[in-house]
């Protein structure tokens, strides 16, 4: 793998819609020729618990976690298999240990809510 110190830009784009995602991949392949690996490490939530939490809060967690994830993976998907790519997904241990504060992130682990 080469590490491209000097070369790097940032794209700024809603990647919560998928049209988004297809646009910041079209740019990144016209700047860099290709995607070979793609890193989804960001997610928001707020810090509240399960019953406080509003509609809003939910969407702003899955806006900027959940949607983007599986938009660039689905967009970027061809790009993988001809260059042999791949992804690297991070997570928050929230979602297997359950933290009363973070609703969002826990909606499997219930029995961490209260």
């Amino acid at each position: 793998m080469q590490l491209l110190l000097n070369n790097y830009s940032a794209i700024e784009k809603d990647i919560s819609r998928k049209e988004n995602a297809v646009e910041l991949l079209q740019e990144t392949i016209s700047r860099y020729g290709k995607v070979d690996i793609l890193v989804n490490n960001a997610h928001v939530t707020r810090q509240i618990s399960f019953m406080k939490t509003t509609l809003e809060d939910f969407e702003l967690s899955f806006n900027t976690g959940f949607y983007p994830t599986i938009h660039l993976m689905q967009v970027s998907y061809e790009q993988f298999k001809k260059n042999k790519g791949f992804v690297i997904n991070s997570a928050s241990g929230a979602g297997i240990s359950g933290q009363v504060n973070q609703a969002p992130m826990v909606v499997g682990g219930t029995q961490k809510l209260t």
